[in-house]
């Protein structure tokens, strides 16, 4: 392994941000809900899950964006492109192809737009009026990770 920058980020034209941030996608799980021994929600599996250390890293690379600078009308556009570290098994070819497997595409969107939120790039992620997602295999010799595309929409 060599040494790897943490994350790239690019600060294009007013507005817009490019970044990539290495490292296995995981997707934001869904609660159970349980009655025993009082109502409650909670996400299973172990406490130091690997969806949690995925998101704790967004956060820190998301900082660096700051806060976007939307007007009252301004909306987002956000694309991102998971890069799946493939299974063992999977023939070279496949490789760089796009991942038509579980888990679902929508659940990794949703924490990566619930850890914008909880950064303070956005309010609320119901800015976000374009969206653009795909997940691919990682192609041989490729880093894992995440490219995120965000774009303020100014509006007359």
């Amino acid at each position: 392994m060599g040494n790897k920058p943490l994350a790239t980020l690019e600060k294009g034209p007013a507005g817009q941000f490019s970044m990539f941030i290495p490292g296995q996608p995981e997707p934001m799980p869904r609660p159970k809900v349980s009655r025993i021994p009082y109502p409650h929600a909670y996400y299973p599996g172990k406490r130091n899950c690997s969806w949690k250390t995925w998101a704790e890293s967004i956060r820190i690379h998301a900082k660096y964006m700051g806060r976007l600078p939307l007007d009252r009308w301004d909306a987002v556009s956000l694309k991102v492109i998971f890069i799946i570290q493939p299974p063992d098994g999977l023939a070279k070819k496949r490789r760089g192809y796009l991942v038509p497997k579980k888990p679902d595409l929508d659940n990794y969107v949703k924490l990566v737009m619930d850890q914008l939120t909880r950064v303070g790039v956005f309010k609320d992620d119901n800015v976000v009026a374009h969206l653009d997602a795909k997940k691919l295999y990682a192609k041989e010799g490729e880093t894992p990770g995440m490219w995120l595309r965000l774009e303020v929409l100014k509006q007359d």
